[in-house]
C-alpha cells in the first residue's frame, strides 16, 4: 500500500481510542500489517536493490535514486497527513493527537524497513520477517488504476466502519 493509505487507515483506527494513546498507536501499527496483507498496488522504489533469492537481503542504495524516492515518500506521506486531518475531523476525533498517533503508527513499519536495510539487527530483523511474511504475495504492479481504486475503497470502508463504531459507542 502507499504511505497515504497507511496514514489514513492508521488515523481512522486511532480515532477509536481517543483517550488511550497506546491503544491508538497499537491499532495504527497493526493496521499497517493488516492492510499490507491485502493484494495491492505500490509504486516502485527506484533505489531498492532486490535479492531475487532472499528478500531479507534486499537493500537500498543511498544515491540519486534514493533522493527521488525520498521526495516521492515525502509527498505521499504529506498527502496522507492532510487527508488524515479531514478523516479525524469527520470522525469528530481530537485532531492533532489522533492524526499524530495514527500517521506515525500507520507509517512506522515501512520506516523501519529502511532501518533494517542498513542495520539488520534484532528486534528490527524479526519485524522485517513479519512484514515480509504478512505482505500480500499477489501484487497489482501493472494495474495502478485498480490498485489505487482499491486503496481508496478500503480506506473509505475503514473510515465508515470506525464512524459507525464511534456512533454506536456514543449512544
Amino acid at each position: 500500500m502507499i504511505l497515504s493509505t497507511h496514514a489514513v487507515i492508521g488515523t481512522a483506527l486511532a480515532a477509536l481510542f481517543p483517550s488511550h494513546p497506546f491503544l491508538a498507536f497499537s491499532a495504527a501499527v497493526a493496521s499497517h500489517f493488516l492492510a499490507d496483507a491485502i493484494p495491492h498496488w505500490e509504486y516502485t522504489i527506484f533505489s531498492l536493490q532486490r535479492d531475487p533469492h532472499n528478500s531479507l537481503n534486499n537493500d537500498v542504495a543511498l544515491d540519486k535514486r534514493f533522493a527521488l524516492d525520498l521526495l516521492r515518500f515525502s509527498i505521499d506521506a504529506a498527502a496522507g497527513m492532510v487527508i488524515s486531518f479531514l478523516v479525524a475531523s469527520l470522525l469528530n476525533a481530537p485532531l492533532v493527537q489522533t492524526v499524530s498517533i495514527g500517521v506515525m503508527g500507520g507509517l512506522l513499519p515501512d520506516a523501519l524497513q529502511f532501518v533494517y536495510w542498513k542495520v539488520r539487527r534484532e528486534p528490527i530483523r524479526s519485524l522485517q520477517r513479519l512484514h515480509l511474511w504478512i505482505h500480500a504475495k499477489k501484487h497489482l504492479a501493472n494495474k495502478p488504476a485498480l490498485g489505487i481504486s482499491l486503496q481508496i475503497i478500503i480506506s473509505a470502508f475503514v473510515i465508515v466502519l470506525v464512524k459507525i463504531i464511534r456512533s454506536l459507542a456514543n449512544t
